[in-house]
């Protein structure tokens, strides 16, 4: 398996949206139980997490609707310094 970081930027509008969709249909699996980094009560309007998948659109095709319309998905390689 690959992993992925999940990037979700978008507005304070599209936050309020985003969070109707996950009381409604509750937290992807893929997603359950990892850090979810997110800047919207700071001003900036995003959230990462890191997961594993077997391909970009697999992850997407994981997520809630308005969630993966919204999502970034690079696959990435952890490098430790």
């Amino acid at each position: 398996m690959a992993t992925f970081i999940i990037s979700c930027e978008h507005t304070e509008t599209e936050c309020r949206d985003l969070d109707r969709e996950m009381q409604a249909v509750g937290v992807a699996d893929v997603i359950k139980g990892r850090d979810f980094f997110c800047s919207c009560p700071f001003g900036h309007h995003g959230g990462w997490v890191a997961v594993e998948g077997e391909s970009a659109d697999a992850v997407r095709r994981s997520l809630p609707p308005v969630f993966g319309s919204h999502a970034s998905i690079y696959e990435v390689e952890p490098v430790r310094f």
